[in-house]
């Protein structure tokens, strides 16, 4: 269950990202993915999506 909750958190992170790009105008791209999703993760106070966001990052590359 843990694993099931882990990618839905994962899935989520990356969801975040891809809207901020497209809010902003931007091509979504793995770059620009990366990108945001390491300025959403030096700004998380939460331990646990803190995390999830630098693995989502780190499906990226």
């Amino acid at each position: 269950m843990e694993i099931r909750n882990n990618r839905t958190e994962i899935s989520l992170a990356l969801g975040e990202a891809v809207l901020d790009i497209v809010q902003k105008g931007q091509d979504v791209s793995r770059e620009n993915l990366a990108r945001t999703m390491k300025f959403k993760a030096e700004r998380e106070r939460d331990d646990d999506r803190l995390l999830n966001y630098w693995k989502a990052c780190h499906l990226l590359i």
